[in-house]
């Protein structure tokens, strides 16, 4: 899990600040629903990172540095 989900007492609390009046009922729901949309996360965390091949690599080259 490459991204952590909100739990209850996050959403509740996100709900309050906000000034919504969110019931245990519908703060699950709601939790259900964001931990769906981000599972598209997980999926990525999954591939491989691509490496492309080092045609210049770091040296000394270039200019030289002042004195």
């Amino acid at each position: 899990m490459s991204v952590k989900r909100p739990g209850i007492d996050t959403l509740a609390a996100i709900s309050d600040y906000y000034g919504f009046d969110l019931s245990f009922d519908e703060l699950s729901e709601f939790q259900s629903a964001v931990a769906d949309s981000m599972a598209i996360y997980d999926r990525l965390d999954e591939l491989a990172d691509e490496s492309l091949p080092v045609n210049y690599p770091r040296g000394r080259y270039g200019l030289s540095p002042r004195r």
